[in-house]
């Protein structure tokens, strides 16, 4: 009866008060909201990877090896070293599975060609991948010619037709047979993108180049998973396998001149701690996740903290009722469930709001994230945890108003006669100068990093983006040339070429080149790009020194071209005429003549120095680039192109992207980081601006007499309002210049991540301050004024 009683008076104080009430309830629900959103993402990337019910005992077996000086780390490492764990550890693994890197390939069934990502991976394979089979048996990759399907790629290929049995072709020259469905693997999986898994053995059948690279030490090339037996340390059996190749290669000087050292990398940390200097974890994703987590605290802080000053800055009001119930009987504690219960009520609004607030925000939020976050409202874990949290949030909210208004003297609040608060330090100015610190250094870290991103989109690419479309291509069976020959009769295109790797990225690597004057010890890495003759016309690449390669030079197709970094790389001062020779110890040893030197072009990473990179003058038929024409409409053109595709490859998908959009694409992490910092500090700014109103209101409500004698003895508003303001001024101004150097040293810390960098202006502090400054300046005098206007007789009546 009491506790109704509690809620019906805490029900009746907040519809009295209904400004006063919004301002809490919005203010608290948005910092519940952005903290609820932040802890779905934060448990998102904790719980990365972490499907498998083995997943402490699963790693990848990763090398460092040292390159001209430095460690280098690599996920991938030469393919004997599987055999070898295989059977000199067998006491320590339970599984050693050998793999490729994931790549993309054509699916063919009957009329139905679709173009996927997928593994090749030795049938053990199948046990260190999380996999819930719909249909089908787990070890469906004994047999060499199986695929295994996940359950979006047989819905894609088969429908709702059972695809155990069925017959596939992989690209033009692998014919497999369906032998597992797994339900899709989840999004914060390592392995989300695998939509199929094929036998490793088929790979070695129909490609005798991998049955010597399965004894080849020489590359590096392939991945290595293992699982532990049950009791095993991981860092103990990393510790005992560390020399082991290094002991392997002891005879062979040159690749036991790389000092490789195996390690092994456990499961649990693959996504958070992916980044590597200098042979030793640097960390990773996990600097994200504790920046947001501690933003996602602050913000939540804020809101917190808003909650009690606009709950105090209400005391005097509230003060003769406490007088009166005190002097009827009421005791402390009393009281002080009354307010908690208050709290409480406030607090409980305020999360339902927040929910609400999630839920309409998750979809935008996901868009931005990439994730598929949701709110699991019938877990009985996050219903616990939420009441657990809304009395704890009610009950730190309200304690210091509970206390502050309960110990108020009796007679002293029924005349009037008492202060909340002498000291002119209080923990609320405090907590506003940490707000607006916070919401400054967000502000100005979200400003850099867009000047970052639009440093890196500026930079010159070497080549015309403009109007280039990237088509990809599977096999072609030769008909090169006729093929080019009709897209240019389409009289949309101005030029055409064929390449291996897309304009926006390399995707080759290759060493054991040498030349004259090169240093026995160098540990040379290239990046291979293989083109037909009009790839530089297409692309619009300028040759610093030489010529292009050419139709009408025959011997070009022993000729090479550099671009700029690779003359510098190899130190050659004439390169022009000099030979190159390239023996890599397994199917290249070849002679090739420098014919020309390009202009750098930007085809990986536009925030690092470009790789130096050799082109070659092979049949290339990974990708076709095809210049569109000046004014050309670029839907009508591709409908053209789309008819001499189909002619020429019917069983092949039209698939295309804009090289321009290929590009963009490069910046979409950082501007994610940014969109979701500017969101950030959005809400910490209107949190921050409730918190000053809220004091605001505290301090005017503290003044009113003396606002009132003022008036009365002839004040202006415009002195009232710097009498009112001047002291939030400061504080705001204060919180600005403490937030300059802490915003300035994490974003250099930041910056320190990309090779080519901004410099930081002093301007970009000094103008974040200024519209700081303002948008505090708007929300004190919206309160202010309020105050001054007020009729003097009103607070002097009582005198």
């Amino acid at each position: 009866m009491m506790l109704k009683n509690y809620i019906k008076i805490a029900w009746r104080n907040l519809i009295k008060n209904r400004l006063h009430t919004i301002i809490n309830i919005v203010g608290l629900s948005i910092g519940l909201g952005v903290s609820l959103l932040i802890s779905l993402w934060v448990q998102d990337e904790l719980t990365f990877d972490r499907q498998h019910p083995n997943f402490q005992n699963i790693a990848q077996v990763m090398i460092n090896t040292r390159q001209n000086g430095s460690l280098e780390t690599s996920k991938t490492v030469a393919a004997p070293l599987a055999e070898v764990l295989r059977n000199d550890y067998r006491d320590i693994f339970k599984s050693v599975v050998l793999a490729r890197q994931t790549g993309d390939h054509l699916l063919h069934y009957q009329d139905k060609m679709l173009r996927a990502t997928g593994k090749f991976i030795e049938k053990e394979g199948t046990n260190i991948l999380p996999l819930q089979m719909l249909s089908g048996e787990k070890d469906g990759l004994i047999k060499p010619n199986s695929i295994m399907l996940s359950q979006e790629m047989s819905q894609a290929i088969f429908g709702k037709t059972d695809p155990i049995g069925k017959a596939l072709k992989v690209d033009e020259h692998m014919l497999v047979s369906v032998t597992g469905v797994y339900k899709d693997l989840p999004d914060n999986s390592t392995f989300k993108e695998v939509k199929y898994l094929i036998p490793w053995q088929l790979l070695t059948t129909i490609d005798k180049n991998y049955s010597k690279l399965e004894k080849s030490w020489e590359f590096n090339w392939f991945e290595i998973f293992v699982e532990l037996n049950p009791q095993v340390s991981m860092a103990n059996t990393s510790k005992k396998i560390e020399n082991l190749q290094k002991n392997i290669l002891k005879n062979n000087a040159s690749l036991f001149a790389y000092e490789p050292s195996l390690f092994l990398h456990p499961m649990e940390k693959w996504h958070l701690y992916g980044d590597w200097s200098e042979g030793k974890n640097a960390g990773g994703l996990i600097k994200f996740v504790w920046l947001f987590s501690i933003v996602g605290v602050f913000v939540l802080l804020l809101a917190v903290v808003n909650f009690i000053n606009l709950s105090t800055a209400k005391a005097q009001k509230r003060a003769k009722e406490v007088g009166i119930r005190k002097a009827i009987g009421s005791s402390r504690k009393q009281l002080m469930l009354q307010f908690f219960c208050e709290s409480i009520l406030t607090t409980l609004l305020s999360y339902v709001l927040a929910l609400l607030f999630t839920y309409f925000s998750l979809p935008l939020f996901n868009d931005l994230a990439q994730k598929s976050l949701y709110i699991p409202y019938t877990d009985l874990n996050f219903q616990l945890i939420s009441i657990g949290f809304v009395l704890l949030i009610g009950l730190l909210a309200g304690t210091y108003p509970a206390l502050l208004l309960s110990s108020f003297n009796t007679i002293g609040t029924l005349r009037g006669l008492f202060n909340t608060n002498k000291n002119p330090i209080t923990p609320r100015r405090i907590l506003v100068v940490i707000q607006f610190t916070i919401a400054t250094v967000l502000s100005m870290g979200t400003i850099i990093i867009f000047q970052q991103i639009q440093y890196s989109k500026n930079r010159n690419v070497g080549y015309n983006q403009q109007d280039l479309i990237s088509f990809r291509m599977n096999r072609f069976n030769g008909r090169n040339e006729a093929f080019r020959n009709e897209l240019l009769q389409t009289g949309v295109l101005s030029d055409v070429a064929q390449t291996t790797s897309p304009a926006t990225d390399s995707w080759s690597n290759a060493s054991g080149f040498f030349w004259e004057g090169k240093n026995p010890t160098f540990k040379d890495n290239f990046s291979l790009v293989a083109i037909s003759p009009e790839y530089g016309k297409t692309i619009g690449w300028k040759m610093i020194m030489g010529r292009d390669f050419s139709k009408d030079f025959l011997g070009d197709s022993s000729s090479i071209v550099l671009n700029e970094k690779a003359v510098r790389y190899m130190g050659i001062k004439n390169p022009i005429g000099k030979t190159v020779r390239w023996k890599d110890g397994t199917f290249n040893d070849a002679t090739y003549k420098i014919i020309g030197v390009v202009k750098d072009l930007v085809t990986q990473s536009p925030y690092d120095p470009v790789h130096q990179t050799i082109y070659f003058m092979q049949p290339a038929a990974n990708f076709l680039l095809a210049r569109l024409k000046p004014g050309i409409d670029a839907q009508d053109a591709l409908k053209k192109i789309k008819a001499v595709f189909n002619q020429h490859m019917p069983n092949q998908d039209f698939e295309f992207t804009f090289v321009k959009d290929d590009f963009a694409q490069k910046f979409s992490f950082e501007e994610r980081v940014g969109k979701i910092a500017s969101v950030l500090t959005l809400f910490t700014l209107l949190i921050s601006c409730l918190g000053i109103f809220g004091l605001v209101a505290f301090m005017s409500e503290q003044r009113k007499k003396e606002v009132g004698i003022r008036k009365v003895l002839g004040a202006s508003i415009r002195s009232l309002l710097q009498l009112l303001s001047i002291e939030f001024v400061k504080l705001v101004l204060i919180a600005t210049l403490i937030a300059g150097p802490i915003a300035w040293w994490l974003m250099n810390k930041w910056l320190e991540n990309f090779s080519l960098r901004i410099t930081i202006s002093g301007w970009t502090f000094v103008y974040t301050s200024l519209a700081i400054l303002l948008i505090a300046l708007f929300t004190i005098i919206f309160q202010t004024i309020k105050t001054s206007l007020e009729n003097p007789v009103d607070s002097l009546r009582n005198d």
